[in-house]
């Protein structure tokens, strides 16, 4: 079972709401349930590996041993909330940590 929590970001100033997530998790439903609100991206990371070169701020899903879950600011239902809840950033990013909190502690 996939315990979100425990991957957690708390350092302030971090943008990702979690990170360090076993890539296995992917397409754990719940990870899917963050991802169909259209208020959250994944972004893959790690390590180089033997016949895969890449650049240090970028990691192909292939080549990936861990993703972060962040805020996702192109899709509509974001700038919606930005324009309608909240007038800054920093305001929005609370609002979608929380929401990403209520779904986490919902469950499947």
């Amino acid at each position: 079972m996939l315990d979100l929590s425990k991957y957690e970001t708390t350092v302030e100033g971090e943008q990702s709401l979690y990170k360090g997530i076993p890539i296995v998790y992917r397409y754990h439903p719940l990870v899917r349930k963050l991802m169909k609100t259209r208020l959250f991206s994944v972004k893959y990371r790690g390590r180089s590996k033997e016949g895969y070169s890449r650049p240090q701020n970028y990691c192909h899903k292939e080549g990936a041993d861990t993703f972060a879950i962040y805020p996702y600011s192109t899709y509509n239902e974001y700038w919606e909330l930005r324009k309608y809840v909240c007038g800054t950033f920093e305001c929005l990013h609370e609002a979608i940590r929380k929401t990403a909190k209520e779904i986490v502690n919902e469950g499947l």
